[in-house]
């Protein structure tokens, strides 16, 4: 694979699960790992650092 390929889907994943991470704040998606329950402000913070690193991944090139 080429390293402008790899780049390009790296960010392609970052967006989709900044996606879904932005989508579990709006939309009320509970995240309970090993039976603690994750803030909604970590899944924005999360969501919103990964939709950077997807824009960031893009521009690279």
């Amino acid at each position: 694979m080429k390293k402008a390929d790899y780049i390009k889907l790296s960010g392609y994943l970052f967006g989709i699960v900044g996606l879904i991470h932005l989508g579990r704040v709006f939309l009320g998606w509970p995240l309970i790992l090993g039976g603690f329950l994750i803030p909604a402000w970590a899944s924005f913070l999360a969501g919103l650092i990964l939709w950077y690193l997807a824009y960031a991944s893009m521009k690279l090139k």
